[in-house]
């Protein structure tokens, strides 16, 4: 990045080429170097420059040129390392290199700063030492509240790296601070040894499909450079469904509604009946007792009646005529001398 200039300050056709060419590199690479004079480092193009490198993602390597020019070396070393840090905290310990291309001085030291940012840059952090991380965190420096209500975080993975991108879950993201998702970067920088590494975060909560629009929905909150295409697709995505479940549930208690209202009751128009007629009973005559009139056959008959009833004696019959009084047959007698 040596000899970049302002946009204002450039006029001619080749260096403007040159710009548009430095900063499309930039964008393609992974690390770079951003060239400094050793008397006017980090000025306000070169600031410029480094926060155009950590918002596209990439890692910086400061390269502080002609040291052999420079009186008391070492203070001056400690000096550029002080305002590197103070005036670039999202890439606070990124490697400083002071060399000379004229003496050779620290050349070796350069390529070798740039393979080990290079390999933090592609690091991935296990999700159980992630969360650990995270207890201790919020333990050593709880969230603020908002409103009367603190925000809890909950669980913490990593998405992806190069540069390390993390997600955070946790209540009421929409209300995170900024001042606590930097609290987060450095922390994550100083406990897993990342220096000089861009660091992202995304904040989510989670859905409630019951809240009003815009109170206590899941919101992606894209802290670093503002949200990406595929976070705002996705808030469209999430926007559209909370809207349909409200729909479905408004519907639902619509119909629970009607099912339990009555219906109404129609009355029918009523008929006039005429009251039903007395009846008169007729009460039968009485019967008249019916008086057999006797004839001679019956009474001759009755006399008959009363003749079989007259009982005989045994006086009258005859011995021949007498039955046994068994009512069987007669037993012969036994000849005597018999048992």
């Amino acid at each position: 990045t040596a000899g970049l200039r302002r946009k204002a300050r450039v006029q001619e056709t080749l260096e403007k080429l040159s710009t548009s060419d430095t900063i499309r590199a930039i964008t393609f690479a992974e690390v770079v170097i951003l060239v400094m004079d050793a008397n006017n480092a980090f000025e306000t193009q070169d600031l410029q420059i480094a926060d155009l490198i950590e918002r596209e993602g990439r890692g910086v390597v400061f390269c502080i040129a002609k040291w052999d020019l420079v009186e008391n070396p070492q203070e001056r070393l400690a000096e550029l390392r002080e305002i590197a840090d103070r005036m670039l905290p999202q890439v606070r310990g990124a490697p400083l290199v002071a060399l000379s291309a004229e003496t050779g001085r620290n050349l070796d030291k350069l390529m070798p700063a740039v393979f080990q940012l290079h390999k933090n840059w592609s690091t991935k952090v296990k999700t159980r030492d992630l969360n650990d991380w995270l207890a201790m965190a919020v333990q050593r420096h709880p969230p603020p509240a908002v409103n009367g209500k603190r925000i809890k975080p909950k669980y913490a993975a990593q998405l992806k790296g190069r540069p390390p991108t993390f997600v955070l879950f946790a209540s009421r993201a929409e209300h995170m601070p900024d001042h606590y998702r930097r609290y987060l970067i450095h922390s994550i920088r100083e406990s897993f040894d990342l220096p000089g590494v861009p660091i992202r975060i995304t904040i989510k909560s989670g859905k409630n499909p019951y809240a009003e629009e815009g109170d206590g929905n899941r919101r992606q909150v894209h802290r670093e450079g503002g949200p990406s295409k595929s976070s705002v697709k996705k808030a469209e995505q999430r926007k559209k469904q909370t809207k349909e479940i409200v729909e479905a549930k408004e519907a639902r208690e619509a119909e629970a509604k009607a099912a339990a209202t009555p219906a109404p009751v129609v009355e029918k128009p009523t008929k006039t009946v005429n009251p039903p007629k007395a009846r008169t009973i007729r009460k039968k005559p009485a019967a008249k007792p019916v008086v057999k009139k006797a004839t001679a056959k019956a009474a001759a008959a009755k006399g008959r009646k009363h003749a079989a009833r007259v009982p005989t004696t045994n006086k009258l019959r005859k011995p021949a005529d007498r039955k046994p009084a068994t009512g069987g047959k007669a037993k012969a007698k036994r000849p005597p001398g018999r048992k």
